[in-house]
């Protein structure tokens, strides 16, 4: 009876082990399933770049390339061996040397790049930038926006490194890319784009795969209001996730009037603006009547306190995504 007795508790033991080796197998199977998928949508994942192609999968075995001898509006420069200190204009150029891990190395930024940072430093108004000041603190290269170029073009004791506006995320990667090459980081930069453009293809084939849908999508990037048409990186963005963009037929930045929204009727509308312009929109005079307002779906878009993603674009279009098809990521689904 004894023996009987144990020999009951010894079964749901034998059970239980049999079930852990069982998840066990059924994890491991749907691991190696989910990296060899990963591994075939890597090699899909060509980024152009100066006349190469960047495969993820040969990124380790890419010729270091020369120091670039021109920025981003083909100026000459001349980088520096061993950058120590660097000065920022603008959040998405910030953005891209936190992303490199020379987020240690700023010593001066714009007053919009500074909440990204922790420490302490001397904040630059990018409207009146003081000049004498940045070049006393004798930075070893100043990475800027182009929008700065009257300001800061006539230094000549500091390489200034201009940037231009990115259109398309290839162009992002392009930038990363170059930053890495004058600060001597090509396979943080590579991994860096890498990843970039991996996610960004995922996001694009699960938007594209589940979605029968093309929501048309009013974009606003100002309460003047100002809106985006093809060339411009939201543009190109609102294309990966499968969205239509109302004012793709315009270029650039447009000037955005009333009755051309309402004639487009949009089915959602997004700013970038703040949460306060979210009700602002809804209570234009007229606006009440377009089905985006009447069906709840206007929404803010924080874009990480830049008005241009660069190295965070992956997290804005992930935002864009749930945005545009909150039905798939539902509580439960």
């Amino acid at each position: 009876m004894e023996n009987n007795h144990k020999n009951e508790h010894k079964k749901p033991d034998t059970h239980q082990l049999q079930a852990r080796i069982a998840l066990a197998v059924i994890f491991g199977i749907a691991l190696m399933l989910l990296i060899h998928s990963r591994m075939q949508l890597d090699e899909r994942a060509v980024i152009p770049f100066e006349g190469m192609f960047v495969r993820p999968g040969e990124r380790l075995l890419l010729p270091r390339p020369e120091m670039p001898v021109a920025d981003r509006l083909n100026r000459p420069i001349v980088i520096p061996d061993n950058i120590q200190h660097i000065v920022t204009i603008g959040p998405g150029i910030t953005r891209m040397v936190m992303a490199l891990g020379y987020s240690d190395k700023i010593i001066a930024t714009d007053v919009y790049s500074a909440p990204l940072l922790e420490q302490d430093l001397f904040v630059i108004d990018p409207q009146q930038i003081d000049v004498q000041h940045i070049t006393a603190l004798r930075p070893c290269i100043i990475f800027a926006a182009d929008d700065t170029v009257t300001q800061m073009g006539g230094i000549t004791t500091v390489p200034v490194v201009f940037f231009v506006e990115q259109t398309s995320i290839t162009e992002i990667n392009q930038d990363i890319l170059f930053m890495a090459r004058v600060m001597d980081s090509w396979m943080a930069g590579n991994i860096l784009i890498t990843n970039i453009y991996t996610d960004a293809l995922g996001l694009y084939r699960f938007a594209t795969a589940y979605v029968n849908r093309r929501y048309r999508v009013y974009f606003e990037t100002s309460t003047l209001p100002h809106s985006v048409g093809h060339n411009t990186l939201f543009h190109n963005i609102l294309g990966w996730l499968g969205a239509e963009n109302i004012f793709a037929q315009q270029e650039g930045i447009v000037i955005v009037a009333c009755e051309d929204v309402f004639l487009a009727a949009p089915d959602i509308i997004i700013t970038t603006v703040s949460t306060d312009a979210v009700n602002e929109i809804k209570t234009r005079p007229g606006w009440c009547y377009l089905s985006a307002v009447i069906n709840g779906r206007v929404y803010f878009v924080d874009t990480g306190g830049v008005a241009l993603p660069t190295a965070n674009v992956v997290d804005i279009m992930l935002n864009i995504v749930e945005i545009l098809y909150p039905e798939l990521f539902s509580a439960g689904d």
